[in-house]
């Protein structure tokens, strides 16, 4: 994420040296992924599932469709919403999900220097 400095912008450890308009920047990428997000909601129409029963593709959809959580860009789609909903709560993307952060929590305990 570009943010604000004085003098410039910076992203993570690059900085611009001249201001940078954000808006500008940020404005068309926001609005390719709503067209991209509208074209997954045109795609269901009024399938529970991407391709009827649930798929590998659903599972990695939601977990697409996860990313973007804190903002609106999702829940301002009610087919995607109850989509995602839908996906998140079935057995199989909490079997994934589970194993995911099961690798996250081994990972941190592995890494983590003596107290």
């Amino acid at each position: 994420m570009l943010e604000s400095r004085e003098g410039g912008c910076h992203c993570g450890r690059v900085r611009f040296r001249a201001p940078v308009d954000l808006d500008r920047l940020q404005n068309p990428v926001a609005d390719a992924v709503r067209r991209r997000l509208d074209g997954v909601a045109h795609w269901l129409g009024d399938r529970d599932y991407l391709e009827g029963e649930f798929s590998a593709g659903d599972l990695l959809m939601a977990t697409v469709l996860r990313i973007p959580r804190t903002t609106d860009m999702v829940s301002a789609i009610p087919t995607l919403k109850a989509y995602l909903i839908r996906c998140e709560a079935g057995p199989a993307f909490q079997r994934a999900l589970a194993a995911q952060m099961e690798t996250f929590r081994h990972n941190e305990s592995v890494h983590q220097s003596p107290a």
